[in-house]
């Protein structure tokens, strides 16, 4: 028998709603970009969300390892994804 540690490990989208409800606040560092966002990722270092900008910002505010807030805004059950709005760069 064969079993992988990724086999025996819950997915980070497991219990999302509990963790990190709609219309929460988190604090991140981005991780990633995308045309028209960024991969954001939060203090747990596992979950993942792809976060556009506050109508204020623009791509060129934001670079790898930024640490911002962000709001949770909604989730996409079946691809387990969660989505997000950056609300602002923290120093």
């Amino acid at each position: 028998m064969k079993v992988s540690i990724k086999e025996t490990t819950p997915h980070p989208f497991d219990g999302i709603e509990t963790r990190h409800p709609i219309r929460s606040t988190r604090v991140a560092h981005i991780v990633g970009k995308y045309g028209g966002g960024v991969f954001c990722r939060l203090y747990d270092e596992i979950t993942d969300v792809l976060c556009s900008y506050e109508s204020l910002h623009y791509d060129g505010d934001f670079k790898l390892g930024d640490k911002v807030e962000i709001l949770i805004t909604k989730y996409n059950t079946e691809k387990k994804l969660v989505y997000g709005r950056i609300l602002r760069k923290m120093h």
